[in-house]
Order: C-alpha cells, then structure tokens, then sequence
C-alpha cells in the first residue's frame, strides 16, 4: 500500500440540433462516439521521498508568477505557503512547505501529480469571478494567449500526472477566458483564488 491520488476525468461530447419553425433546439450526443468518454487518472508514492502538497488559498493574478515559489524557496502568491494551516493570511515570502511540514527545495524538487481548481473567487471572501487562470510547465512565463497553456476557467479544475517539472518552473497567471493576452477585471479585481494538490518528490 502506499499514498494515492485517485482522480478521474469524464468528456460528454454534445452537439446542439438547431431549432426550426416546429422544434425548439436540442442537445444530443455526438453520433459518431455515441458515449461519454473517461478514465482513471491515479499516481501513487513511488517511494519515501515524494510529498503531499497542499494550499486551499493560492491568489493567482494578472502577473506571470510561480505557482509552488521562487528562487528563494518562498512563494510569490499571496496566500499561496504550502502550510495552509494557519489560514489565508500566510504573505508572499513565506516558505513553501509540505504537508509534514518539511520545507521543499522549489528549485530541485519535482511534481509527478498535480490538481488546478479555479474557484471561481477571487478571494477568500468568495468575491465571485469569470476569471480563468493559464499555466505552463517549462519555465516559461504563463501567458493569456501562449498556445502551450493549460487554461482552467471558473469553477474548473485540471488533473493529470506531470513528467517531473522541477516545482519553480510551473508558472501561472489570471486571465479573461479564452482570450488573446487579455486581463479581464471582473469585480474590480483580476485575481483568482485556486486551490492547488500536488506529490512532490523531495529530491534532497
């Protein structure tokens, strides 16, 4: 037995039937794949030095930052410690840590899981957003209108098993959906409120 995360993913390909003069339009499902398509998306501990991370309050904004922290083992988000237990106040600045409390190595420990979960808030008093946020992988800046984003619009999550980035080279940003290097402001704010799941192999 060791430490999971079970996770699935589910498509439902539906197609609109336009309305005409005697029916009013109507959803259907695709009639070439005729089902709902899905699947498992797990990853266990592969051994004593992978890591749960875990934070509830990760603020994203309009500004190209890095998700777990910066060169200097601290996080660049407001809210975004690794150690939530203290609740959402924790500043940017404040070390990135596991849920053991041991403190990673943002420049040499490396994710194989990872959740994105866009709120749809942009902050913890629930200030409701249309917001998405977009990340990269590759240490590249996150961009609204890069195409090697992965976009998670509001109230959407993103789920999958990652090849090893090193934690400082996953880099995130708010953004209007879908949209071409826009910041929308929804609410007199550009921020999103994320909530963000990891293992984290602790490479040291």
């Amino acid at each position: 037995m060791a430490d999971t995360a079970r996770g699935a993913v589910s498509m439902t390909p539906v197609v609109t039937i336009a309305a005409d003069s005697d029916a009013d339009a109507v959803d259907a499902i695709h009639h070439n794949i005729k089902t709902s398509v899905g699947g498992d998306c797990t990853f266990s501990f592969q051994d004593g030095d992978d890591n749960w991370f875990y934070a509830p309050n990760v603020i994203v904004t309009n500004s190209s930052e890095e998700l777990f922290g910066a060169s200097d083992n601290a996080t660049d988000l407001v809210g975004a410690s690794g150690d939530q237990t203290n609740g959402p106040d924790e500043a940017a600045g404040a070390a990135v840590t596991f849920t053991d409390d041991s403190t990673a190595d943002c420049d040499a420990d490396k994710v194989w899981f990872l959740l994105v979960k866009n709120t749809g808030t942009s902050d913890t008093s629930n200030t409701a957003t249309t917001n998405s946020v977009y990340f990269s992988l590759d240490g590249g800046a996150a961009a609204h209108g890069t195409a090697d984003q992965i976009e998670v619009p509001a109230g959407e999550a993103w789920i999958g098993r990652v090849n090893g980035p090193v934690m400082s080279n996953i880099l995130i940003i708010s953004g209007q959906t879908r949209a071409a290097g826009a910041a929308a402001t929804v609410n007199s704010s550009t921020s999103v409120r994320c909530t963000v799941v990891a293992i984290v192999e602790d490479v040291a």
